[in-house]
């Protein structure tokens, strides 16, 4: 297929392409990670003077070469691009990275001499490890920030393409209505996530950023899918859901009907660790499974997918929630204390072992192995908030969590803290309740409540 033909195909998929969802996200904390450096040479900048009012006015994605000269086929192509991931319905981020990296494939001064590795990590038909090693191979600090566990392909790509958008605003070889539509869409890039199809994620405080997947696990209300974390979220669901949610997934995958493993879930899942590489030390050292969770999903339903995932050698793992502003969060969980009931904290002649739990009598909080009354009164006989918590209740509990930590030297460096609700309620109530205790026991235990 000609480079012309390729285009041509890019540009007629546009009418079903992805979209953006909000304005632009936090550019600068990783802008060193947006480069063209792969191995070609790179030409002296070239001072544009007051041309660079033109470019958005968000922080500058300085690694990227400057680029003496950008001819307006190429301007005219990254528009195509931009439109075609970006102008249609939303579906899935890793079909929108897609686009665009196969789009920057096709531009030469988008692509440089990483024209191959861009095309074979938008590329189905590579294996998940594959395409990875494309882009690490060609573009090395995006293989420092992946290793790491701070940046994933459609990340990556969004931002790749936001640079030189930048670039091409400033370069001024594009007027009227097409200048128009490169800002509009310039605009999308490097923002949050699309939202998933069928899955809402619980709104959350926590800011901590999302990881570079090795497995992406995704619980609706129609049940569990399991993915190798590059490729397109899958549409078969691995473990149906039931009418009674409260009851956990489908028995039909548990053992004998009972129990909390799932085992078409560890048997996918175990498939999928196997296609992204976990065999290697990278893969078992800093990336983790992301758990896309449905706020609407049962804390029952929850228990049962954790401990599949502990049972499936995953010790530690990603829930993905959104933040205020829609982009997506990280709860990080240890699933060996969730497993053991317990967690490394620091000795303590009468450790503080902090609990809280919703339950049908309200929000329960315990210490020392004794109840917390109403304003965090050690040793009471009511529970701490008779009625089902809201936000007064949950910062009621930050702000006693904290004091509790702080009555005694000896409880400084506890940090885990066990939680639980009632089998029926939502995953939303559990993230509100991490949320009130993140800053004093950033490390949930999940236990079973009665």
């Amino acid at each position: 297929m000609t480079a012309r033909s390729t285009r041509r195909a890019v540009a007629a998929l546009s009418l079903s392409a992805l979209g953006a969802l909000s304005a632009l996200g936090a550019l600068s904390a990783l802008s060193a990670l947006s480069t063209l450096a792969c191995s070609r040479a790179t030409p002296k900048p070239k001072d544009r003077g007051s041309e660079a009012t033109s470019a958005p006015s968000s922080p500058s994605l300085t690694s990227l070469p400057s680029l003496p000269s950008i001819p307006r086929s190429d301007a005219e192509g990254l528009v195509r691009t931009l439109a075609s991931a970006l102008g249609g319905p939303v579906v899935d981020r890793q079909e929108r990275a897609d686009k665009l990296l196969a789009g920057c494939s096709e531009i030469p001064t988008c692509a440089g001499t990483c024209a191959k590795a861009l095309h074979k990590a938008s590329s189905n038909a590579e294996s998940t490890r594959a395409r990875l090693e494309a882009l690490e191979g060609c573009f090395p600090d995006f293989k420092k920030a992946h290793d790491a566990g701070t940046l994933d392909a459609p990340i990556w790509a969004d931002r790749h393409l936001a640079a030189y958008a930048d670039q091409v605003i400033a370069a001024k070889v594009l007027h009227g209505d097409e200048l128009a539509m490169l800002e509009k869409y310039r605009a999308k890039l490097d923002v949050p996530a699309p939202r998933h199809v069928d899955l809402t994620l619980a709104e959350s405080s926590a800011t901590a950023p999302v990881p570079s997947p090795l497995v992406r696990v995704f619980a609706r209300t129609q049940g569990i899918a399991v993915d190798g974390g590059f490729g397109p979220e899958p549409a078969s669901v691995v473990v149906a859901s039931r009418p009674d949610r409260q009851h956990g997934w489908d028995a039909k995958a548990k053992a004998a009907g009972a129990g909390l493993e799932l085992e078409p879930l560890r048997d996918e899942l175990s498939r999928a660790k196997s296609i992204a590489g976990a065999g290697d030390a990278k893969a078992n050292g800093a990336r983790r499974p992301l758990v896309y969770v449905d706020r609407a999903t049962t804390y029952q339903q929850l228990l049962e997918l954790i401990y599949t995932l502990a049972r499936g050698s995953f010790d530690e793992l990603a829930i993905v929630v959104a933040d205020k502003d829609g982009r997506e969060a990280a709860i990080l969980v240890n699933t060996r204390a969730t497993m053991t009931g317990s967690a490394k904290a620091a000795r303590a002649v009468e450790p503080l072992a902090l609990t809280a739990t919703v339950t049908k009598r309200g929000l329960v909080v315990g210490a020392r192995g004794k109840n917390v009354g109403p304003g965090c009164t050690l040793g009471a006989k009511d529970v701490f908030s008779p009625n089902a918590p809201d936000a007064a209740a949950f910062a009621a509990l930050a702000a006693c969590a904290h004091t509790l930590k702080a009555s005694n030297p000896s409880f400084a460096g506890e940090r885990a803290v066990s939680v639980g609700l009632q089998s029926g309620l939502e995953f939303q109530t559990l993230v509100h309740l991490l949320d009130a205790l993140r800053a004093d026991f950033p490390d949930p235990i999940f236990t079973q409540v009665a």
